[in-house]
């Protein structure tokens, strides 16, 4: 069945004119404002989603409707059919006998529910097993629930390879849903409603879905075999796209560094093994995106470069993280001399973790396919727009090598 790539093309200008349109309706109708992206909480995992989540399931919460909502997310999103609710007790981050803390727990004189969630954080050691031995050690009927963004399977490392019933939940779906149903019970109570359709809202856009109104003109294109072979041969090929124009990205900005900072007290090296071959040759940008598209499958690999003082014994790391965007990363290697929170705070790299200091580009660039749901930045698929982003983040790190420079110089 041969594609007729034309009509395909003249079908997704046409879309795209159509999700232009509806976003200039969102924005006029005050639908883009939305507290927890303008307080920048759309992933945080216990501000934002354990504490509203717990609110709304604990009968005590300060929405004053008692079970409603719980009925609602035991049904719906649990699957219990008979639940009394007489003596339920919920409770946020339940302490087990070992000191680890469940996230949600809803419990009666029948029933002991332990629920984990993620939204980026990662799985600890033998986490959901030992939940499990916590659950089953109530002495009632016990369930586990893993809830991810897309309902994904619990590590070999939080369950320690160890196979016992746990059931899988997503925000994409049972979430989404609970939500939703919860709206639909709130509409004489206009404040929760509407907080509510907010958080409704950041499910869809951390999970990467689409608006209703963008679902439907979608669904009114692929109305035909050959549309639908079309554009599911670009969905697959879609990641690969991506991971060219980030390979891109990456070797334009190396290439530059390493003409101008070759002669100077910072050596350009790649950290993170995805640019260079074994060889210290600077590979291609098809080879550098065949790393970066099957790297990101297999989640848990940076992509980015450093630059090393051997003077003064610091590394400066640039490189993308999931949900976060560009990030910098400041490591002291062995100079006593040199506290790392103040030169942290002469270049703005202050957030703590471990021994190193990281912190977020101030230029909003993101790839496709890190943190799901995110933006990604379409303009890097004009050449212009490219080098102007090739050209900030340079100036953004000659930036900070210069201010670790000077507090070298402050501190000696």
């Amino acid at each position: 069945m041969d594609i007729e790539w034309y009509e395909f093309e003249k079908l997704l200008i046409t879309l795209q004119g159509k999700i232009e349109l509806i976003e200039e309706i969102q924005r006029q109708k005050g639908e883009t404002f939305n507290i927890f992206s303008i307080l920048n909480m759309e992933r945080h995992e216990v501000k934002t989603h354990s504490a509203l989540m717990y609110d709304l399931i604990n009968p005590k919460g300060s929405h004053s409707q008692g079970n409603k909502y719980l009925e609602l997310f035991i049904d719906r999103v649990l699957g219990e059919k008979e639940f009394d609710f007489t003596n339920v007790n919920v409770k946020r981050e339940d302490p087990t006998d070992d000191g680890r803390r469940i996230d949600f727990t809803i419990e009666n004189s029948n029933y002991f529910i332990a629920i984990e969630m993620k939204i980026d954080a990662g799985d600890q050691d033998k986490q959901l097993m030992d939940y499990m031995t916590h659950a089953n050690n109530t002495k009632k009927k016990s369930k586990l629930y893993y809830l991810t963004l897309d309902g994904k399977e619990a590590s070999e490392k939080s369950t320690n390879g160890e196979a016992f019933d746990y059931i899988r939940l997503s925000f994409t779906l049972e979430i989404l849903d609970w939500i939703e149903a919860c709206i639909e019970k709130s509409a004489t109570l206009p404040i929760i409603r509407e907080s509510l359709i907010q958080y409704a809202n950041i499910i869809r856009k951390i999970t990467g879905q689409t608006t209703q109104e963008v679902t439907m003109e979608v669904v009114k294109i692929i109305d035909n075999p050959k549309i639908a072979q079309a554009a599911t041969e670009m969905a697959q090929n879609l990641g690969y796209v991506w991971a060219l124009k980030e390979a891109e990205f990456w070797h334009t900005l190396w290439s530059q560094f390493n003409k101008e900072e070759s002669k100077k007290s910072w050596v350009l090296h790649d950290d993170f093994e995805t640019l260079y071959d074994e060889s210290d040759k600077l590979l291609s940008v098809q080879e550098i995106a065949h790393r970066i598209d099957s790297g990101r499958a297999s989640k848990d690999i940076l992509f980015g470069f450093a630059f090393y003082n051997d003077v003064s014994k610091v590394n400066l790391k640039i490189y993308q993280y999931n949900s976060t965007g560009l990030c910098y990363q400041l490591e002291n290697l062995n100079n006593v001399s040199l506290d790392i929170d103040t030169m942290g705070k002469s270049i703005g790299i202050t957030k703590k973790f471990g021994k190193y200091r990281w912190g977020e580009s101030k230029i909003n660039l993101k790839f496709y396919g890190y943190g799901k749901g995110d933006v990604p930045t379409y303009e890097l698929f004009n050449d212009n727009e490219m080098d102007k982003f090739v050209v900030l983040v340079a100036n953004e790190i000659r930036k900070h090598l210069n201010g670790i420079d000077k507090a070298i110089k402050d501190i000696s």
